[in-house]
C-alpha cells in the first residue's frame, strides 16, 4: 500500500524492484534486484539472467539479452560483456559453451560466429579446432569431405586423374594395381 490507506489498493513495484517486505509503503518499500538481475514490473522475485544470457546494461528493468553467435555466458548472473570463442571454435547465439571444430573441418574465417565447415573432397584436418586450411592430399589417395585423413587407393584400384578429390577406380577386370 503506497499511502497507509487501506481504501486505496496497492501499487506494484517498477521494473527492476521487488517489494523488499510485505506491508510496507511508499518508495521505500520496494528494492533493487542486483546487477545480473531481472525483475518484470509487479514481480516477487529478482532472477538471474541464465547462462547464455547476459544483463548488457545493469539495469534490472531491462530483459536479458541473448549472448550473440561467437560469444558465451558460462554462469548465471553475469553482467557486462559476453566472453569472446576463439578461432577454431563456435558458438551460437545463447549458449554457455565454444565448441572446437571437429577433425574433418574447418574454422576458415576465424570467425566464432560462424559454424565449422568440412574440409572439401581431397583435403582433410586430423585435428579438432582447426583454423586456416585444410591440409591437401597426394596423388595416389583419396579424401571424401568432412574426412580427417588421405586413404591410399587399395590393391586393385588405381588413382586414374590423379585427383585426391575422386575416388580410387576399381581396376577393370583382368587388369590389376598393386
Amino acid at each position: 500500500d503506497h499511502d497507509s490507506d487501506t481504501s486505496t489498493p496497492c501499487q506494484n513495484c517498477e521494473a527492476g524492484k521487488i517489494a523488499a517486505e510485505e506491508g510496507r509503503f511508499g518508495s521505500d518499500g520496494c528494492t533493487d534486484c542486483a546487477t545480473g538481475q531481472y525483475a518484470a514490473a509487479g514481480s516477487d522475485t529478482c532472477t538471474a539472467c541464465p547462462s547464455g544470457r547476459i544483463d548488457h546494461d545493469s539495469d534490472a528493468a531491462t530483459a536479458c539479452q541473448d549472448c550473440t553467435a561467437g560469444k558465451i555466458t558460462t554462469a548465471a548472473g553475469q553482467a557486462g560483456n559476453c566472453i569472446d570463442c576463439s578461432a577454431g571454435e563456435y558458438a551460437a547465439a545463447g549458449t554457455t559453451a565454444c565448441i572446437p571444430c571437429v577433425a574433418g573441418t574447418i574454422d576458415n574465417d576465424s570467425s566464432p560466429a560462424t559454424e565449422c565447415t568440412d574440409c572439401p573432397a581431397g583435403r582433410f584436418t586430423a585435428d579438432a579446432g582447426s583454423t586456416g586450411s585444410c591440409t591437401g592430399c597426394s596423388a595416389g589417395t583419396y579424401a571424401a569431405a568432412g574426412t580427417t585423413s588421405c586413404i591410399n587407393c587399395v590393391a586393385g584400384k588405381l588413382d586414374h586423374d590423379g585427383d585426391p578429390a575422386t575416388e580410387c577406380f576399381t581396376c577393370p577386370a583382368g587388369t590389376y594395381e598393386d
